[in-house]
């Protein structure tokens, strides 16, 4: 892999680590307070920066109506919060280490169709800026996405845009009418 032309075992992994984040499909929360769970990666952020990335995702909008607000204290792995709202804080924390590549795997899974949209908005600005790699299954998701690559048995079949991918990959047509059924049964 070349990371600006350089070769990225030539690079201390420290240094490519700082500049990645992940936010795992099921991401883990600690017993521990909102803010400390979302500094958990960046323990020096300020309370503006890490309300921004709250903001950003959506989390803010449930943080601020908790009696507490930030310094509310979550449950064991975040027992006190849907599913959804794990995930935004998962994506909040991985946002506020402000990184230059974000990869996210599944994020949209545990979220209703308007909190995905509203999240993909904002993955879409982070775009602008960083590179954004989702890893997901979901056709609402593929089809907000600017490029798709689509991998098969552990080979790059296709890359392209949803609505090219559709119109010349049949085993990426095959494989959503699979997913699709799989998720109505």
């Amino acid at each position: 892999i070349l990371i600006n032309g350089a070769d990225s075992r030539a690079l201390a992994p420290e240094a490519i680590r700082r500049r990645v984040a992940f936010v795992f499909q099921s991401e883990a929360l600690f017993s521990m307070s909102i803010a400390d769970n979302l500094r958990y990666g960046a323990p020096d952020a300020s309370d503006a920066a890490m309300r921004a990335a709250a903001v950003m995702t959506g989390a803010a909008e449930f943080i601020e109506q908790m009696p507490d607000g930030y310094i509310t204290m979550l449950g064991r792995r975040g027992a006190r919060l849907s599913v959804g709202q794990k995930q935004r804080l998962a994506i909040a924390r991985a946002l506020l280490r402000d990184p230059d590549v974000l990869i996210l795997d599944e994020p949209m899974a545990p979220l209703d169709s308007s909190s995905e949209a509203a999240l993909m908005l904002t993955l879409r600005k982070l775009a602008a800026t960083r590179i954004v790699l989702i890893v997901a299954h979901r056709t609402q998701t593929l089809a907000a996405c600017d490029r798709i690559h689509f991998v098969a048995d552990g080979s790059l079949v296709a890359s392209g845009t949803h609505a090219e991918l559709l119109r010349n990959c049949p085993a990426y047509d095959a494989y959503l009418a699979m997913t699709s059924s799989e998720m109505r049964a």
